[in-house]
C-alpha cells in the first residue's frame, strides 16, 4: 500500500474499492447510501490527497495499491466490528 494511505477517510477509502471495481457512480451512491454530491466531495478530496487529476488515473492507483474486493471485504469486517 501506498504510504499515503493514512491520509485517507474511511469513506474515500470504501471509495476507491468500489471505484477499483469498476463501479458507476450510481452503482457507488446505492453501496454507500450517499448522495451525488457527498460522492463528488469524497473523490475530490481522494484525488487531492494523493496528486490525481482524474477519475481513471485514480481507478489506476487503486487498483495498483489493492483497493478492489478483498480489501472492501476487509473494511466490511471492520465497519461491523466498530458499530457492535
Amino acid at each position: 500500500m501506498s504510504e499515503r494511505l493514512p491520509e485517507l477517510s474511511l469513506q474515500e477509502i470504501r471509495v476507491l474499492c468500489l471505484i477499483a471495481r469498476a463501479k458507476s457512480d450510481q452503482e457507488i451512491l446505492c453501496e454507500l447510501n450517499i448522495s451525488p454530491r457527498t460522492l463528488r466531495h469524497h473523490l475530490r478530496n481522494a484525488m487531492d490527497k494523493l496528486g490525481i487529476s482524474t477519475r481513471a488515473k485514480l481507478m489506476l492507483w487503486a487498483l495498483e495499491n489493492g483497493f478492489g474486493e478483498k480489501r472492501l471485504q476487509e473494511l466490511r469486517g471492520t465497519y461491523r466490528t466498530s458499530t457492535k
